[in-house]
């Protein structure tokens, strides 16, 4: 995007991922709105033992299946969280962009 080039980014991402819900949501919106951006924006929630339960896409809330995503590919339990919703994003977003990462 115009006046961001030079600032991190080689080309804009797909999907923002962060840890929060509505209001931290609606506030990387509203930034990225005023840069004119269009970006999914993703809110990842915790269960009571703070582990990533699932995320928040258009006020619906998406709930991850329990267990590795792909052992063979992920190491951690963050990457397993994050393969796990970058999965449900996608499967109940078919129209969503998606690009090699």
């Amino acid at each position: 995007a115009k006046g961001l080039s030079g600032h991190g980014f080689a080309k804009m991402p797909d999907l923002i991922m962060m840890d929060g819900g509505k209001p931290q949501i609606a506030a990387a919106l509203s930034i990225l709105a005023d840069f004119g951006l269009n970006i999914p924006v993703c809110g990842m929630f915790k269960d009571d033992f703070h582990r990533t339960k699932g995320i928040l896409y258009n006020d619906n809330e998406y709930y991850m299946a329990s267990g590795p995503a792909d052992p063979g590919e992920v190491s951690s339990q963050d990457e397993q969280a994050g393969s796990r919703i970058r999965k449900a994003f996608y499967e109940n977003n078919p129209s969503g962009r998606r690009s090699h990462s």
